[in-house]
């Protein structure tokens, strides 16, 4: 086993020494749980996929909004066969340009 120093914040030191007191076991063998179970999080987690989820919002301003499409499809219910939209004809949901 390595030895390492790690600076903490003094809250997360003394969070970390309550977490440790409550379950009987020094600091030391709570940080190494805790890397543990951070590398094994990591591994579950492809890098790919976390950039994949950074990406959320990228089409923020791109697309109508989402309750406007929902109200307009509902909206059809309402109207007779011979008024309503055709299939496909969503204008809600396109891409405006940029």
């Amino acid at each position: 086993m390595k030895r390492t120093l790690v600076d903490l914040e003094e809250q997360d030191l003394i969070g970390l020494d309550t977490l440790a007191s409550k379950r009987n076991i020094s600091r030391a063998a709570v940080l190494r749980e805790a890397v543990a179970e951070y590398l094994i999080k990591r591994e579950r987690i492809p890098a790919a996929q976390q950039q994949a989820i950074e990406g959320f919002g990228a089409l923020k301003g791109h697309l109508a909004d989402g309750q406007i499409y929902q109200n307009q499809l509902r909206a059809e219910w309402d109207t007779p066969q011979s008024n309503a939209k055709k299939p496909g004809k969503y204008n809600a949901m396109k891409i405006k340009p940029s």
